[in-house]
This record gives C-alpha cells, sequence and structure tokens, in this order.
C-alpha cells in the first residue's frame, strides 16, 4: 500500500495539489489544493502580478535599450537583439501601466530590476482567478485511499479503510487496475465502497490518473 500512495501522491503533486501523510501507516492520504471558489480552476500562487495595475508577470526580460522580450533563462545578462550588456529587467508587460509610462517610475523601478524582481517590492500574489476572474478562492481537502487490483472484479474484504469518519463526504478510494501493458484507474467514494457487500464490480474505468484527479476535486456532482 506504501508504495501506491507514494505513486499517486507524486502524480498529484505534479498536478499542483499539496499533499499531508498522516501518522500511523494509515492506508490513505490527505490532499489540498487552493482553488477559485466561482469556477473550481486551480488558483496559482506561484503566479505573481503587478502591484501598480494587476498584469500578470510573463516571465520575461525586457531590453531596456531595444525594448525587445528576452527568455528568463538568459544568464548571461546580454540581450539576445541588440546585444547590449546589463540592460535586462523584469518590467511588467502591460504598456498603460504606470511604470512604463512615467519616466521616473520606470527608471526607478529598473534600478531594482524591474516590476516582477524578487527585490522590486512592486509584485505579489495573484489576485485573481486566471479561469474567470473572480478575486475568490478556497482550499478543497480530501481524503484518498488507493487500491491495486488485477481486474475489476474487486472483493472488498480484502480492503479495510482506515479511520473511515475522517472526512467522510470527502472520501475517495481509487483503483488502480494492473494491465499487461498499462495501468487503469476507477474511483469510488468511500461512502458508497463502504454500503456494498462483498464482491462488486467497477463500471467506470480511466486510462490516465489526469480524469480521476478531475472527479475527486469536483465541487459538482459526480457520476462515479
Amino acid at each position: 500500500m506504501e508504495r501506491e500512495l507514494k505513486s499517486i501522491s507524486h502524480a498529484m503533486i505534479a498536478h499542483g495539489i499539496h499533499i499531508y501523510i498522516p501518522s500511523g501507516h494509515k492506508n490513505y492520504i490527505i490532499g489540498s489544493r487552493l482553488t477559485c471558489a466561482e469556477c473550481n480552476e486551480p488558483w496559482f500562487m506561484n503566479f505573481t502580478e503587478c502591484f501598480l495595475c494587476g498584469a500578470v508577470n510573463p516571465f520575461l526580460y525586457r531590453c531596456d535599450n531595444c525594448r525587445a522580450f528576452n527568455s528568463i533563462t538568459n544568464a548571461s545578462g546580454r540581450c539576445n537583439n541588440c546585444g547590449k550588456q546589463g540592460t535586462l529587467n523584469l518590467e511588467c508587460p502591460n504598456p498603460q501601466c504606470l511604470s512604463n509610462t512615467d519616466k521616473s517610475v520606470h527608471a526607478a523601478i529598473n534600478q531594482l530590476g524591474g516590476v516582477f524582481n524578487m527585490n522590486s517590492g512592486f509584485k505579489i500574489s495573484l489576485q485573481r482567478c486566471l479561469n474567470c476572474g473572480s478575486q475568490y478562492h478556497k482550499y478543497q481537502t480530501r481524503k484518498i485511499y488507493v487500491v491495486t487490483t488485477p481486474s475489476t472484479n474487486v472483493d472488498k474484504g480484502k480492503f479495510t479503510p482506515d479511520d473511515p469518519e475522517l472526512l467522510r463526504s470527502s472520501s475517495f478510494v481509487v483503483f488502480r487496475l494492473q494491465g499487461k501493458d498499462k495501468l487503469r484507474y476507477s474511483l469510488l467514494r468511500e461512502d458508497q465502497y463502504l454500503k456494498i457487500d462483498h464482491v462488486f464490480e467497477l463500471t467506470t474505468i480511466e486510462d490516465n490518473l489526469d480524469g480521476i484527479l478531475d472527479k475527486v476535486f469536483s465541487d459538482g456532482t459526480i457520476n462515479i
């Protein structure tokens, strides 16, 4: 069970989900992610925006000499367009931003490396959903069990959930179906699983874990 939990934990982390492992060798993990309160899309706290106008960080350098954009991976400090050295700054991309329209403000901020330089003081964490624009967000928390099975025919007697009352309404059992060539996945709510007697058949199968995680962290009605 430990290997299966580690496997799905790594996949969830790659999807921006924070993982918490309970003490006491439990057979579940806790997953949490920040989402928009309106549309349920992930809220990216690693994105930043301009304090002055709200433009989202493009993660690009801009040359103060020729105004060309350069990749943020440019480690030389030399503009790829005009060849000038030491002219690259992490500027706001919005041409109407005060940091671009006021020459004195522009010069002062670029002395600090640009709006999105970590030392400038002019970048802040993302304040709105990139999908719908809402300014409200929330945390989703889920308890997740993982069961590996060789077929869609599952013997309930081989797996008993730990702490079944904890997060009862937000708990799921993820089934890993071991095929000859690849893994497939299925899903049940914990309360559904607990009501089933003995052997049962998994009916809804996903070819990849992405579809399962979408269901786990959906706020709508889930057909499983």
